[in-house]
């Protein structure tokens, strides 16, 4: 009864970790898409300076191609590492 118990325990805080992970997920690309304001998938250091702080914060790291903007792909990439 024990061990059934712990094993429930775990699997429901593996489905908790997956919901929050989902809904920071979302947030994330809800937030990109207010922040990259000419709608085309990508944002400047400016565009995130005014819409997504963190991602300003640590613009050169997440730009992993140098190339001036964000996709995000590149910051969903970052975000995995942490």
């Amino acid at each position: 009864m024990k061990q059934l118990f712990c094993v429930l325990c775990l699997i429901g805080a593996t489905t908790v970790a997956y919901a929050e992970n989902d809904f920071m997920i979302k947030l994330m690309e809800e937030r990109f898409k207010n922040a990259d304001k000419n709608s085309d998938n990508q944002i400047t250091l400016e565009e995130a300076e005014n819409g997504m702080p963190r991602v300003a914060a640590h613009f050169d790291v997440i730009d992993v191609d140098k190339n001036g903007y964000a996709s995000l792909e590149e910051i969903k990439a970052a975000m995995a590492k942490l």
